[in-house]
């Protein structure tokens, strides 16, 4: 359950979103209205490498602790594509997972997304929640979960690029 803090800070947060994105319309100076924009097919819209769901979805998240250095990892799952996919269940000890992924753009694209959702089996294809990794630039980056043992999937939503995705877990 988010503190009182944390929905603040996620209120600003969504506050200074929607100030970015009013203040990317473009109105010419010296008039008071806006001018409509032609729409181009190919035209892209610059999106900030910072993105507050991140700050958003790391506040609601805990904090993962990484194992020491010469924690040896045992590999469960490794995924990739270009569209969203839903993997085959896997199973998991209950020791700290490692969730790499790495997103690379598709030719002629400014940005692509990355949602992965990493849930238990049973948990319905619809029911919400953040995701535990979004990205929207082209890179890789991992990240530190701690779940208890189970059946899980991948669920993947992405767009505008392809990606892997590598889950490894600390051998018991």
């Amino acid at each position: 359950m988010p503190t009182i803090v944390q929905r603040v800070l996620i209120g600003l947060a969504l506050i200074v979103l929607v100030f970015l994105f009013v203040k990317s319309v473009a109105v010419p100076s010296g008039s008071s209205s806006p001018t409509p924009a032609q729409p181009f097919a190919d035209a892209t819209m610059p999106v900030p490498t910072v993105v507050l769901t991140q700050i958003a979805g790391a506040l609601l998240q805990p904090e993962v602790t990484p194992p020491a250095d010469d924690a040896v990892w045992s590999q469960v799952v490794e995924v990739s594509g270009s569209e969203s996919t839903r993997t085959q269940p896997f199973q998991l000890s209950g020791s700290t997972v490692k969730l790499h992924y790495n997103l690379a753009l598709f030719e002629g694209n400014a940005t692509a997304l990355l949602f992965v959702f990493f849930v238990p089996e049973e948990q319905a294809p619809n029911q919400g929640g953040l995701p535990d990794v979004f990205a929207v630039a082209a890179g890789q980056g991992e990240k530190y979960l701690s779940r208890p043992p189970g059946s899980y999937i991948l669920n993947v939503q992405a767009i505008g690029g392809s990606w892997t995705i590598d889950v490894d877990e600390v051998a018991s």
